[in-house]
């Protein structure tokens, strides 16, 4: 997702088994800006990004930085949900102006999610425990031949996952 520069409210804030209450009640209403989780998911490190106009999500974005995937709006809804409950999941959340808020929004049209929702709705959102198998089916993307290589890793303890899940 294409992000400007803002004015970070809140850095680094670890999240504690999906929980982020005491995060959300940090954050000022309304609310103009984003929130960014990243945390060390299946196989690699996932990120997450929610794009709140006034204190309501409308724009979603998720990558799988160790495979360099993406998922935007709809798709990647869920995919950063389920980032709060990563291995290690901080998040960040930075504000910012009306018309930074606009030209984000618009760069990232692609981002848009179909049913935007309140903020304060975020915590009943996030599932009850992480999900590997949206990286499963990432993962079982990649070329065949890279998907060897993964599988040779993983099977000499040098790479993550396990090969039961790769088929």
């Amino acid at each position: 997702m294409k992000l400007p520069s803002g004015t970070p409210l809140i850095r680094n804030e670890p999240v504690k088994n999906g929980d982020v209450t005491s995060i959300l009640s940090r954050i000022p209403t309304p609310f103009n800006g984003y929130l960014a989780v990243t945390g060390i998911g299946y196989d690699g490190v996932e990120e997450g990004i929610l794009l709140v106009e006034n204190s309501t999500v409308t724009h979603a974005y998720y990558v799988h930085l160790k495979y360099l995937h993406e998922e935007r709006g709809k798709a990647a809804l869920p995919l950063v949900l389920n980032t709060f409950l990563a291995e290690g999941a901080n998040v960040d959340v930075v504000e910012f102006t009306i018309p930074k808020l606009k030209l984000t929004a618009s760069f990232n049209e692609d981002a848009k999610i179909d049913k935007p929702f309140s903020l304060s709705e975020l915590q009943k959102m996030i599932p009850e425990e992480y999900s590997k198998d949206h990286v499963v089916r990432i993962i079982k993307l990649r070329p065949a031949d890279e998907l060897d290589g993964i599988k040779s890793l993983i099977s000499i303890g040098l790479g993550f996952g396990r090969l039961e899940d790769l088929g």
